[in-house]
């Protein structure tokens, strides 16, 4: 008698830990997906940044080579001929 007495005992703390462990599953669970969705956040960001960094970086050597371009005088062939297109 005192065996079945202490398994009906055991019944509501295992129902118990059942419960906490599937709070405390439910809890890490959310805290993944949160973590995963940050991750993904900073990933994109960082990016985002490399890229902007990129184009930054050619947007000056375009400038700079406009400028280098502008800088020579037109040879006077080019010139004719847009003349003569005009």
């Amino acid at each position: 008698m005192a065996v079945v007495t202490q398994q009906a005992e055991q019944i509501p703390k295992l129902e118990e830990r059942i419960r906490e462990l599937a709070t405390t599953r439910d809890a890490v669970r959310a805290d993944i997906d949160a973590l995963r969705e940050q991750v993904t956040i900073l990933t994109l960001e960082n990016e985002v940044t490399a890229l902007e960094e990129e184009v930054n970086r050619l947007l000056s050597e375009k400038k700079t080579l406009e400028e280098k371009v502008a800088s020579f005088d037109p040879p006077e062939e080019v010139e004719d001929i847009e003349k003569a297109a005009y």
